[in-house]
């Protein structure tokens, strides 16, 4: 399954790479410190971003989102890989909850990636006469939202486990949580 999340990411940003070509220019508004001002979470989205994205560096739409995009679903592909290699060697009461949580992450790729699908098809139809750009948009705030449910489902299932194992699968969930509740806004703030 992280072989397809991981095909998919790649040919999304393949995808995304050529479209940026046709993209427009970004105004000076861009860049990722006036993006971030826009979440609940300025700090945690430059954080977030900064490995990716240099502060000073102005992108245009669709670059930006590709981005921000990819960012989130590398958070949750880690998250599930992580906790997939944690379930050997714990009792069956363990494994349980955690094969659920791991589900619950496994959904949100499929979302993320249907996400940036949804999101390739805004730019490519935008030029379009007729282009029906809230529904589409309404169509990506559905998703993200079904997306970070399930993440925090998630983190949820998870609360009142002291062990230390645990806690680092909550700290990984957590980190994929995080990111897409500030990818979210972003994305939302098209």
């Amino acid at each position: 399954m992280a072989r397809g999340a991981l095909l998919s990411l790649a040919l999304f940003l393949s995808a995304t790479y050529v479209a940026v070509a046709i993209a427009p220019a970004a105004s000076p508004e861009g860049n990722l410190e006036a993006l971030c001002k826009k979440t609940h979470d300025p700090n945690s989205c430059i954080r977030l971003l900064n490995p990716t994205i240099s502060p000073s560096t102005q992108f245009n739409s669709l670059e930006w989102y590709r981005k921000v995009l990819s960012k989130s679903l590398s958070k949750a592909i880690t998250a599930k890989n992580f906790m997939t290699k944690q379930v050997k060697g714990l009792d069956a009461k363990q494994q349980i909850a955690l094969l659920d949580c791991v589900d619950k992450i496994d959904d949100s790729v499929e979302l993320l990636q249907q996400v940036s699908h949804e999101y390739l098809e805004m730019f490519k139809l935008k030029a379009n006469e007729g282009f029906n750009y809230g529904w589409h948009k309404k169509n990506v705030q559905t998703l993200m939202d079904a997306a970070t449910n399930e993440q925090e489902a998630c983190y949820k299932s998870l609360e009142g486990r002291q062990d230390p194992m645990m806690l680092q699968v909550r700290d990984f969930v957590n980190n994929a949580y995080t990111a897409n509740k500030v990818v979210a806004e972003i994305v939302l703030d098209i």
